[in-house]
């Protein structure tokens, strides 16, 4: 259980991760 609960952390950091990057790509699309 603790495991998964762990996983389920990582899974959810590398999201919001990947959810800033895509937002700062669109921020310098939109800006340029």
């Amino acid at each position: 259980m603790d495991k998964q609960v762990r996983n389920t952390t990582e899974i959810v950091s590398l999201a919001k991760q990947k959810l800033k990057k895509t937002r700062e790509t669109v921020d310098k699309a939109i800006s340029k």
